[in-house]
């Protein structure tokens, strides 16, 4: 599975009902945490867009199913919008690197930096 698509089925899974600045905050910290992977050596995520999504305990959402029954989906043709915007365009939202639930502090539980929230999600960094 391609990249693209890999990072459409997680948006789908993780933000569908967000709005498009939300889906890109949410993809922004797949591309944040491959930066930090490729420039300072922080992998304990992975080292590839599949890896860090896929890896164990991230990304809960992420749907692993074939993109084409999802082609007629509204959301899901969103989510695939934004994805290209990152990927074909290197539009990202800097430093951000984790998100959750609005409900869940991440700052508390896992010491991350608290940056903004977005919708129902609540968007960290990671102190590295």
């Amino acid at each position: 599975m391609t990249d693209k698509a890999l990072m459409t089925l997680m948006l789908y899974g993780e933000c569908r009902s967000e709005s498009q600045y939300g889906k890109l905050c949410c993809a922004s910290t797949v591309m944040n945490r491959l930066w930090l992977a490729k420039n300072r050596g922080v992998t304990w995520w992975g080292n590839s867009v599949e890896s860090i999504i896929k890896a164990p305990m991230q990304y809960q959402g992420f749907v692993n199913r074939d993109p084409s029954e999802l082609e007629n989906d509204l959301s899901y043709k969103e989510c695939k919008q934004v994805v290209i915007a990152i990927l074909d365009f290197g539009v990202v939202v800097p430093n951000i690197t984790h998100f959750a639930g609005d409900n869940i502090d991440l700052e508390k539980l896992l010491k991350l930096k608290y940056c903004f929230e977005v919708g129902n999600h609540r968007f960290y960094q990671e102190k590295y």
